[in-house]
């Protein structure tokens, strides 16, 4: 008799346990890693709610429950930001199924009935410096086209000067460096 009501009273905890606890807080947890990432590389990522600081290419941890806001930050370029969102996972249907309205209230207080999309965030910053010049087209005469031919080679030749100290200041890599510089030329 004493085994039975042993066996009955771990029975009972069980099923108190499974209709307590929300489906899916079992099964996604309360927070979600998500990747940040920036092109350039090396940007600060800074996160709210929580502000939370990342060097890109970075993870962090965040919980499912908000959604947030992220703002890109590195020198010489342009802020960038992204947005993370919060909607209901699919997990929380377990909960109709097997936890009921309190497993239900639990995945919603605890955050572990949401999820945050997207799982990984990439912004491209502009450069700051690298910006196409407007020139006012002009009617040109025979006895001007020497003249604007020097200054387009002069303007192409500190545009391409501006890119590479920036290259050999560390602001960019050799990658960068070498669309830029395509740019400058087709540009011109």
């Amino acid at each position: 008799m004493a085994h039975r009501m042993k066996t009955l009273m771990t029975l009972f905890l069980i099923g108190i346990y499974l209709f307590t606890v929300g489906c899916a807080t079992v099964m996604n947890g309360t927070s979600q890693d998500i990747g940040i990432a920036s092109s350039p590389a090396g940007s600060e990522a800074y996160i709210n709610p929580g502000n939370v600081k990342v060097i890109t290419p970075g993870t962090v941890t965040l919980k499912r429950k908000n959604s947030y806001s992220i703002a890109f930050k590195k020198e010489g370029y342009e802020d960038g930001s992204a947005t993370i969102s919060s909607s209901a996972s699919g997990w929380m249907w377990g909960n109709i199924v097997l936890g009921g309205l309190i497993g239900l209230a639990i995945d919603l207080i605890s955050g572990g009935g949401y999820k945050l999309e997207p799982n990984n965030v990439l912004v491209q910053l502009q450069n700051k410096f690298i910006q196409p010049e407007v020139v006012p087209q002009q009617l040109s005469t025979p006895e001007s086209q020497p003249k604007e031919q020097e200054k387009k080679i002069e303007t192409l030749e500190n545009e391409l000067k501006k890119i590479e100290k920036m290259k050999s200041d560390g602001l960019i890599n050799e990658e960068e460096y070498l669309k830029l510089k395509e740019k400058i030329i087709n540009q011109y």
